[in-house]
Order: C-alpha cells, then sequence, then structure tokens
C-alpha cells in the first residue's frame, strides 16, 4: 500500500489595529508506505543437508537458534529457492506549526517573537544504512526527531540615525533511533555486550552468502543539541560626509550544549565467512571468522561558548 496525507494552513492578521499582529501556520504529513527487499537465505535443501551431516554433538546451539531465526525462501522453488521478499509497512508522522506575534509598542519601539516546532515519528521496517545490515524485516528501528525554535526581538530608534536591534534566540534538537526488537532477545551463547536496556536486541550475525540477523551496528544513538544566542547591534548613520557612512557596533553571545550517545556494535558482532568452506556450516558448529566485543560509556556531554564584538 501507499498512503501519503499532506495538508497544512495559514492565518494571519491583526489582534489590534495598528499594534499588535499574529500569524499562525502548520503542515502535516502522514505517511504509510510499503518498502520491498530481497533477502538471501538458506535452501531448505541446504539447511536439512546440513543438518543431516553434522553429528548433532558437534552443532552449536547459539548457530542452530540464528539458524532458525532465518525465514524460509518464498519465491521459487521451495526446496532449492534461496530467495525471500518481504513487503512491511515504513510509517511516519510529521507536523511543523509555527506561531509568530509582532507588537508596535510606541512610535520609537517594536517587539516581535516566534515559536516553531518540527516533529517526526518515523518507523524504518528494515535497516535504513546504506549498505543495510540485513534485507530482512523486523531489524529496523523507530526514529524520533524533535526540532523547536523560539526567538524574540526587539527594535528600539534612538532617534533618525542611531537604531537598536536586540535579538534573544533558542533552539533544540533531538533525535533518537533505537532498536525495533529492544529488551530481551539474547539468544544462548552469545554474550551481552552493554547492560542498559535500550542497547538490548538481538545479536549482530554477519553471514557470508545469505542475509544475517541483527539491526544496525551504529544504533542505538541519541543526541540532544542545545543551542542559546543573545546578540545586540547598534546601526549609527552619522550626518557628516553627507551620510556616506554608517557604523555597527555589537555583541554576539552563542551557547551551545550536547548531549549524546552511540552504541555501536552494543549487541556483539559476529562474521561467518565460511572458514569450513560453507558460511551456514561454520554458524552450525559455532565458529565465527571474526568476532566484536564492545563495552564502556559512549555518552557525552560537551559544551562551548562563543563571543564576538565589533
Amino acid at each position: 500500500p501507499f498512503d501519503r496525507d499532506q495538508f497544512g494552513g495559514s492565518l494571519g492578521g491583526p489582534l489590534r489595529t495598528g499594534k499588535t499582529f499574529f500569524f499562525v501556520a502548520d503542515e502535516e504529513l502522514s505517511l504509510r508506505q510499503a518498502i520491498t527487499r530481497q533477502a538471501s537465505v538458506p535452501s531448505q535443501a541446504l539447511r536439512a543437508g546440513l543438518l543431516a551431516v553434522i553429528p548433532p554433538p558437534a552443532i552449536n546451539p547459539a548457530g542452530k537458534a540464528v539458524l532458525d531465526l532465518l525465514p524460509a525462501a518464498n519465491v521459487g522453488d521451495p526446496i532449492t529457492s534461496t530467495r525471500y521478499i518481504a513487503a512491511p509497512l515504513l510509517t511516519e508522522t510529521e507536523q511543523m506549526p509555527t506561531v509568530r506575534l509582532d507588537h508596535h509598542i510606541s512610535s520609537v519601539d517594536n517587539l516581535s517573537g516566534h515559536y516553531s516546532l518540527f516533529d517526526q515519528n518515523r518507523f524504518n521496517p528494515f535497516d535504513p544504512g546504506v549498505p543495510s545490515f540485513s534485507n530482512l524485516p523486523g531489524y529496523g528501528s523507530p526514529e524520533d526527531t524533535l526540532g523547536q525554535n523560539a526567538g524574540i526581538g526587539w527594535i528600539h530608534v534612538f532617534g533618525p540615525a542611531v537604531i537598536n536591534e536586540a535579538k534573544l534566540g533558542f533552539n533544540r534538537n533531538t533525535f533518537s533511533g533505537l532498536l525495533a526488537n529492544k529488551g530481551n532477545q539474547s539468544i544462548p551463547g552469545f554474550r551481552t555486550m552493554l547492560t542498559r536496556p535500550v542497547d538490548q536486541g538481538f545479536p549482530d550475525v554477519q553471514i557470508t552468502g545469505y542475509d544475517g540477523i541483527g539491526a544496525s551496528t551504529s544504533l542505538p544513538m541519541e543526541r540532544h543539541n542545545n543551542t542559546f544566542n543573545l546578540a545586540d547591534n547598534l546601526a549609527w548613520h552619522p550626518a557628516f560626509n553627507r551620510g556616506r557612512h554608517q557604523f555597527n557596533f555589537g555583541v554576539d553571545y552563542l551557547n551551545i550544549a550536547n548531549n549524546s550517545y552511540i552504541d555501536e556494535f552494543s549487541r556483539g558482532f559476529w562474521d561467518f565467512l565460511g572458514v569450513t568452506g560453507n558460511s551456514i556450516e561454520d554458524l552450525l558448529l559455532g565458529v565465527p571468522a571474526v568476532a566484536v566485543s564492545v563495552g564502556g560509556n559512549t555518552s557525552t556531554d560537551l559544551r562551548t561558548s562563543d563571543i564576538a564584538v565589533y
């Protein structure tokens, strides 16, 4: 299916004639769209053949659990095909309202203010990375983006040649990309890496020649950015030299705060390359060519300030 609804509107006018004016606007989006991908999975013939020739005591329980999570082919011959096609839904909603007020205090003073919001909620049924870790459904991610901007401006006229403008602004941006299957999705035999609930999920298992299991290796992640700005500008247009010159004096202060984390490989990473001659056989025997373990804390709290005078 494909359902896209987009609508919006705006309205403005005086609240008090000649004194106060308003403007409001909003835009909305609602999206439901099927995303089709093809994945490579082990054929039923290969599964049955390997399980028949590998002695049961030699089969690794963790590897067998991963194999059981790989779906059977659904296109072509049910015994020999390795093609699996799925078309789950991508969903997205967006809201973008804006409000602005302008007030004429007096013949020498004008005040204005605004507030804008961007709120996006999106669910990716597959890993959104390019290239994606797996083309199998069930390993996507919910993403939430929230942006807010607010500002106040004051213009004061000291006289025909001198005007001052003061501005105060605030901007906040937040983003979270989490795991669609976050929680206790551990598989016995795969060690838990990071212990926070947000980091829990299926391990990332890559199998040469096939699509493995697991979400993006760069998830989960979150960031919160706050920017505060205070500026004042004085414009002077003197009468000397026939008014050919204009001078500007001012100060600009900027403060930025960033709080974030990116827990890459938070569920670990195992790569079965086929050292035995077949990557699925490697998986059943529990012999990865590469195994990555992580630990620690990736949280960052960054602060910086800047001031300019001219």
